[in-house]
């Protein structure tokens, strides 16, 4: 498999974007659509792209004219955000905090297990994992973090391809994918120290 597939994209550590380009097996830049300085894309079950910008405040993309701000989710200022299966929305605020989306906008869901959090993302299965602001990484299973039984790195991130496999970054920027035993390490894809991985619906 190459570390290069379809439809990954990559926030660098200076907020810039990036994508895989598979034929090539390289990395491209794309600079910093709608002038934003991201911390993070996501994909809403819509199809909507969410960019979360340097200051925590959240936009969608609408193409034409960059990112539109979304009045009610910037409420909170976040890391970063994730949906749900059931398509509720989830963020990891700058407390390391959770909030989930209801009708009167994000309830704090406070620092779930006495964890610290840094991001949180979804499994194609709906199990939740969170990863801590010391590079730990766990599954929220009845009420507790438990073990991620994914080695021994540390993170910064994690995220799950359309295939189910995990992709992380770990807190040197470099990217890795796991085996199924231990993570291939892809170093820093295209001299970027990465900060973010989100897999674009095909």
């Amino acid at each position: 498999m190459t570390m290069f597939p379809r439809n990954l994209y990559g926030v660098g550590r200076d907020g810039n974007l990036g994508m895989a380009v598979p034929l090539l097996d390289s990395w491209t830049n794309l600079g910093n659509p709608g002038g934003w300085t991201l911390r993070m894309i996501a994909t809403a079950p819509n199809g909507w792209v969410y960019g979360v910008g340097s200051e925590g405040n959240i936009g969608v993309w609408d193409g034409a004219n960059g990112w539109a701000g979304q009045a009610a989710m910037n409420s909170w200022a976040v890391k970063m955000i994730a949906w749900a299966p059931d398509g509720t929305p989830w963020c990891v605020g700058m407390d390391g905090n959770v909030g989930t989306w209801g009708e009167n906008g994000w309830k704090n869901q406070g620092n779930l297990g006495g964890w610290t959090l840094n991001a949180l993302a979804f499994d194609s299965s709906g199990v939740m994992y969170g990863v801590g602001t010391e590079g730990n990484i766990g599954t929220w299973l009845t009420g507790k973090w438990c073990d991620a039984h994914l080695g021994t790195w540390t993170l910064d991130m994690v995220t799950f391809d359309p295939d189910g496999t995990a992709w992380c970054v770990g807190t040197g920027g470099n990217v890795g994918r796991w085996n199924g035993v231990s993570w291939d390490n892809a170093g820093n894809l295209g001299g970027w120290n990465m900060a973010w991985l989100h897999f674009m619906p095909a």
